[in-house]
């Protein structure tokens, strides 16, 4: 989990994808939609941190409505019964 968290801590944020947007014509749509109130990927991004590390840390199952389950060597199956593959 801790190798997860750091991972995590890379995870550019809005302000960061602004700074460093390498193409001016994407930092100025970005800036205007901002301006404007438009709602982007990267606001919602923002709002959801931290993000759930179920997946990343592994197999995460979204199948049935008795999950998600995190598949691991630990726990090879699901609530349901499915496995990674």
């Amino acid at each position: 989990m801790k190798t997860v968290a750091a991972y995590q801590k890379t995870f550019p944020t809005k302000v960061d994808v602004i700074k460093n947007v390498p193409d001016p014509a994407v930092k100025e749509m970005l800036l205007r939609a901002d301006q404007l109130g438009i709602d982007t990927a990267f606001d919602r991004f923002d709002k959801q941190q931290p993000q759930c590390s179920f997946g990343m840390s592994g197999t995460c199952c979204k199948i049935c409505n008795m999950g998600p389950c995190k598949i691991t060597p630990k726990s090879p199956r699901g609530v349901c019964g499915a496995d990674a593959d």
